[in-house]
C-alpha cells in the first residue's frame, strides 16, 4: 500500500472522531527515510461522554490527558464502562457510509473475521495491520447520540510529522449522557402533601418518590436512604411499587434498616425490573416507597419537624448523591398549651384548687387517653386519662394535639372532673391549639388561665339566735291578738 494512501487512512478515522491533522499534499512530501512498519499496532479506543454534543478538534492520534478531555467542553471525561467496539476486516478503499446500514449479520457473513473481534474501550489490543469497519455495538443505556463511530481505520497509521508510523493509536469517539437525571421528592400522607399536623404517637405515612430515568437498566447503584429526626419514630412497613407493579425485598431490593430509619438499594434485577415497567411514554409513573413513622413525646410543642431522603445513584458515569429539595421536604407537627388555675376573686393560685382535675375533649365530643406517651380519642369520659395540678404552683397543660395542617388553630375544651372543695364545677372550657398556643413561657403568669368560682356564704339556720327570734315573733302575734279582742269587748 502506498503512504499516501496509509496517510489518507489515517485522517478519516480521526477526522470522524475528534480531530483532523495538518497532512502533507502528495506522496511526493513524505520522507523517503520512513521506516518500515511493524506487523501490528497498539490500538487503543477510548470513550468520551459529555452533557451535550461535541465539537470536534485537532488531535494526532496520541493519547489524551484528563485535562485535554475536559477541554472539549460539554462536562467531557473519560468513561468506558460497559462500552465495546467490533471490528470487521474490510477491502482496502471501504467507504464508512457504505456499511452503515447493514446489519451484524450481514457483515459477519460478508467480511473476515478477525482477531479480537470485539474489543472494550479503554483497553489496549495489537491489531494487524489493515483495514477495519468500526461499530460501537455495545453501550449503557444512558448513552444517546454519538460521534465519530462507526468509522474506518486503516493500520499502519503515520505519525503527525510524516516520517514514521504511530506503534500505539488512540482513538476517541465521543457519546452524549441521557439529559434524564434522577430526582427525588418526598411527600408525607398523601403525594403532593408537604404539611400534615398529627397528635403524638399517632402512626401516619411518608411517601418518597424517586424518578426513574431512561437507562436504568445500566444503573451501577440506585439507593434510597432515609435517616429520621430524633422527634420521629421509624416503624417500618415498607412497601416499594411502580407502575402498579410490586417490588419483593430481597429479590428486587435490599433493605438495610435501624432504629432511625433505613437504606434501600436496588439489586440489578430490581434495576431491569423498573426499566421493564417504565411507561415508552413521557408521563411517567412514580416509583413509590412507603413506610410508617410517627411524632414521639420529644417534640418542641408548634415546631415544624422536616424529613429529607437521600437518592445516590451511579450511572456508569457519574456517581451522585442528591437531596429533596429544601422547598419541597415535608414537615410534620403538633401542639399544645399551658395553663394555671386560680381563684376568681384574687385570679390566683390557691392551695384549696389543688385537687381539681380535668380531660381534653375534641370537636368530635371525644376525649384524650394517654398511653406511653401516644395520644388516642375514647368516647368515654371515664376512659379518658385526667389532668391533674401542678400543686406548688397550680400549673398543668396539654401538649402533643394536631392542629391545622397548615398551620391552622384547631378547637378543644376542658372539662372538670374533681371539683375543688368549695368552688362551682366550671363549664367545659373552650381552647385552641396553634402553632404559637404553647410558646415559650417565661413567667407562669403568662399561662392561660382557668377561672373556679367559689360558692355563695350562705348564713347556717337552727341555732339560738333563730330560737329567740321566733320567740319574739310569737310574743308580738300573742299581744296583737289579746289586744284586738279587747276592743271588741269595749265596742259591745
Amino acid at each position: 500500500m502506498s503512504l499516501s494512501k496509509k496517510l489518507l487512512s489515517f485522517v478519516l478515522p480521526l477526522l470522524m472522531m475528534i480531530a483532523f491533522v495538518k497532512l502533507p499534499t502528495s506522496a511526493t512530501e513524505i520522507s523517503t527515510n520512513c521506516p518500515p512498519p511493524e506487523p501490528t499496532t497498539r490500538v487503543t479506543i477510548h470513550k468520551v461522554v459529555g452533557t451535550s454534543e461535541f465539537t470536534l478538534k485537532d488531535h494526532n492520534g496520541s493519547q489524551l490527558s484528563t485535562q485535554q478531555i475536559a477541554a472539549l467542553g460539554t462536562n467531557a471525561v473519560e468513561n468506558n464502562t460497559g462500552v465495546e467496539f467490533t471490528l470487521w476486516k474490510v477491502p482496502a478503499g471501504t467507504v464508512v457510509t457504505s456499511l452503515n446500514d447493514k446489519t451484524v449479520d450481514y457483515l459477519n457473513n460478508t467480511y473476515k473475521s478477525v482477531n479480537p473481534k470485539v474489543v472494550q474501550a479503554g483497553t489496549e489490543y495489537s491489531i494487524d495491520n489493515g483495514t477495519y469497519y468500526v461499530r460501537e455495538t455495545k453501550h449503557p443505556a444512558t448513552l444517546k447520540s454519538s460521534s465519530g463511530v462507526p468509522f474506518i481505520m486503516e493500520l499502519p497509521a503515520l505519525n503527525v510529522n510524516s516520517n514514521g508510523y504511530l506503534s500505539d493509536l488512540h482513538l476517541y469517539p465521543k457519546n452524549v449522557i441521557e439529559n434524564d437525571m434522577p430526582e427525588i421528592d418526598k411527600d408525607v400522607q398523601t403525594k403532593d402533601n408537604d404539611h400534615v399536623s398529627y397528635d403524638v404517637g399517632a402512626d401516619f405515612d411518608y411517601l418518597i418518590y424517586p424518578k426513574v430515568p431512561k437507562g436504568i437498566e445500566s444503573y451501577t447503584k440506585f439507593e434510597i436512604r432515609d435517616t429520621l429526626d430524633s422527634k420521629l419514630d421509624y416503624l417500618d412497613s415498607i412497601t416499594v411499587t411502580y407502575n402498579g407493579v410490586t417490588f419483593s425485598k430481597g429479590n428486587d431490593y435490599l433493605l438495610y434498616q435501624n432504629p432511625r430509619g433505613f437504606t434501600l438499594t436496588f439489586t440489578a434485577a430490581g434495576l431491569q425490573k423498573l426499566a421493564k415497567n417504565r411507561p415508552a411514554t413521557e408521563t411517567l409513573k412514580d416509583l413509590e416507597i412507603k413506610y410508617r413513622a410517627r411524632i414521639n413525646n420529644t417534640a418542641t410543642m408548634g415546631e415544624n419537624i422536616y424529613n429529607n431522603a437521600t437518592l445516590i445513584y451511579n450511572n456508569g458515569y457519574n456517581s451522585c448523591e442528591k437531596d429533596v429539595p429544601d422547598i419541597k421536604r415535608p414537615e410534620v407537627h403538633t401542639g399544645g398549651r399551658q395553663f394555671i388555675k386560680v381563684d376568681n376573686i384574687t385570679q390566683t393560685y390557691l392551695e384549696a384548687l389543688k385537687t381539681a382535675t380535668f380531660v381534653v375533649k375534641n370537636s368530635e365530643n371525644k376525649y384524650m387517653k394517654t398511653d406511653q406517651g401516644k395520644v388516642s380519642w375514647v368516647p368515654n369520659i371515664s376512659d379518658a386519662t385526667k389532668i391533674s395540678l401542678n400543686p406548688a404552683d397550680g400549673s398543668f397543660e396539654v401538649a402533643g394535639l394536631a392542629y391545622g395542617n397548615n398551620g391552622e388553630e384547631s378547637t378543644y375544651s376542658l372539662v372538670e372532673v374533681d371539683v375543688p372543695v368549695g368552688y362551682i364545677k366550671m363549664n367545659d372550657f373552650s381552647f385552641k391549639i396553634s402553632a404559637s398556643s404553647y410558646g415559650n413561657k417565661t413567667s407562669i403568669s403568662d399561662n392561660t388561665k382557668v377561672t373556679n368560682v367559689k360558692k355563695p356564704n350562705i348564713p347556717q339556720t337552727g341555732g339560738i339566735g333563730s330560737i329567740i327570734f321566733l320567740a319574739a315573733g310569737l310574743l308580738i302575734m300573742g299581744s296583737a291578738v289579746v289586744a284586738l279582742k279587747r276592743k271588741k269587748k269595749l265596742e259591745n
